[in-house]
């Protein structure tokens, strides 16, 4: 267990030290460590670890009987299948607690001896027709062991390197740096997990000199600054996990901190040291072996992100390949309708909170373009060129943005990305919507929920504005690819014969 980097009191100025700029290139790019994809692939490593026995087994027992090879797929998939089950309630597929060999080992034996013998029982009591001989049985036993402790052993060892070369990690924050900060990081020391890694910590006393806030707590954890100052740290180093070190009974002190931290892009926990009244709803779990209650959690992570991610970049690239003649076509009307560039690159708010460059074919007049968006376009507004009317009317002027979907800065669905000064009602967004920052954290989209729900176009009332954070805090709460793909379809449907559409 280590710090990523050391820090001076200022966040803006870490303290200098060798290979400081590599580090921060290493903590950006490395691979957030997810425990529901690791016990994917323990599910994946288990499930062929047992169906690879027993074609290995059949293939020994063929070479040594003398007689054809026989397929026993059938037997070989159902024992695989019984070992998942069996393995799932031994919680073999907690990484955390997969981790320990011996261990590990003593409840793989069990779990496959438990799920054979539960093979064995089911097909006695059905008195099933098909029987296998006893050298298959055996030879299906040992290899199984053998394959599945391999696997783990393989696992486990890769899993180590990854994060030894700080390749693949759990970034974590705390904040709270007094007792309760300090004895959750005395457990997650403890649990020696090596892709955990502690970059730093805030707390709220940490500017006040009466205070006497540690600059290091344990002499390794840096505290750099307060909660506020943990948002734009968010945005400059990824951070996978925040933990709330605080007492219970400071519950004012807790909600205060979770107003604020809220909108990083993070799982929220608490870390427990008594169950106050308030806060019994919620379930005290086990991450990595450490108690917390998860207050808040990623929208997308995992296998769904993963899942999502891929989606995004095949149909974009798809997409973008199909459409490319025709894009070309619109790129001639547009020079020729009006001069100045073809594409209009404008600053929106994207994930975190974080300012990103979206792609649009240019539908207004180059001198009258309106970057920051501080007047949105109306209905018979005078910048919008001929063509530019229609290519908005047909949400054509938006297809430039699978550069940014390619690119990874935007994915196909999520909520839309605004310009930074766009208002409603003579309001900025974030004026009228409390909970507004909430939908930058996850990717913004080329179409979403609102749209396809009639919330598209123009927002001169503050309950247009309300409408489309509400269904974008909807989708974020309801992900799923099929919604997703749902979502895609209504587009293609609905949205270019939008009427509020300018």
């Amino acid at each position: 267990m280590e710090s990523e980097l050391n820090f001076d009191a200022s966040l803006e100025q870490p303290r200098p030290e060798p290979a400081q700029a590599e580090r921060r290139r290493v903590l950006r790019a490395n691979s957030a460590w997810s425990g529901d994809v690791a016990a994917g692939v323990l599910v994946f490593l288990d499930f062929f670890a047992v169906l690879g026995a027993g074609i290995l087994a059949d293939v020994l027992d063929s070479m040594g009987g003398g007689y054809r090879l026989r397929s026993r797929l059938a037997g070989s998939l159902i024992c695989a299948i019984a070992v998942l089950q069996v393995n799932q309630q031994f919680k073999l597929y907690d990484p955390a607690l997969a981790r320990r060999t011996l261990p590990m080992i003593d409840r793989l034996l069990t779990g496959m001896l438990v799920a054979f013998a539960y093979v064995g029982a089911v097909a006695y009591l059905i008195d099933a027709p098909v029987t296998y001989p006893s050298a298959w049985k055996l030879r299906l036993c040992v290899l199984s062991f053998l394959s599945l402790t391999s696997g783990r052993l393989l696992f486990n060892l890769v899993i180590d390197k990854l994060a030894k070369r700080r390749l693949l990690t759990r970034n974590i924050v705390i904040v709270g740096a007094g007792a309760h900060g300090q004895m959750l990081i005395d457990q997650l020391e403890r649990a020696g997990l090596p892709w955990t890694r502690i970059l730093c910590i805030f707390d709220d006393r940490a500017r006040s000199p009466e205070a006497r806030t540690p600059k290091r707590v344990k002499g390794r954890y840096p505290v750099i600054g307060t909660t506020r100052e943990l948002l734009p740290f968010s945005q400059k180093f990824r951070v996978d996990d925040v933990f709330i070190a605080l007492p219970w009974s400071a519950e004012n002190r807790i909600n205060e901190v979770l107003n604020v931290v809220q909108v990083i892009p993070a799982n929220i926990h608490l870390f427990p040291d008594a169950l106050r009244l308030s806060l019994a709803s919620r379930q005290v779990t086990a991450m990595d072996g450490i108690p917390v209650v998860t207050m808040m959690a990623k929208p997308v992570s995992g296998w769904g992100y993963l899942v999502k991610s891929l989606l995004d970049k095949v149909l974009a690239t798809v997409g973008f390949i199909v459409l490319l003649p025709f894009l070309g076509l619109v790129a001639l009307i547009i020079k020729m309708d009006s001069k100045g560039p073809v594409l209009f690159r404008q600053p929106r708010l994207g994930f975190n909170n974080k300012i990103m460059y979206i792609y649009k074919f240019r539908s207004m007049y180059h001198d009258q373009s309106d970057v920051v968006a501080d007047r949105l376009a109306t209905k018979d507004d005078p910048r919008v060129t001929p063509v530019g009317r229609i290519l908005r009317k047909l949400s054509i002027d938006e297809l430039p943005q699978l550069i940014n979907v390619m690119r990874g800065d935007m994915s196909l669905v999520g909520p839309r990305p605004h310009a930074l000064k766009a208002k409603a009602a003579g309001h900025l967004y974030h004026e009228i919507v409390s909970g507004y920052a909430l939908r930058h954290k996850i990717k913004p989209g080329i179409t979403g929920w609102a749209q396809v729900s009639g919330w598209r176009g123009e927002t001169d009332t503050e309950e247009k504005i309300i409408r489309r954070v509400e269904c974008d805090l909807f989708y974020m709460n309801n992900w799923s690819v099929l919604f997703d793909l749902y979502i895609l379809l209504m587009t293609v449907l609905k949205v270019p014969f939008h009427k509020n559409a300018y």
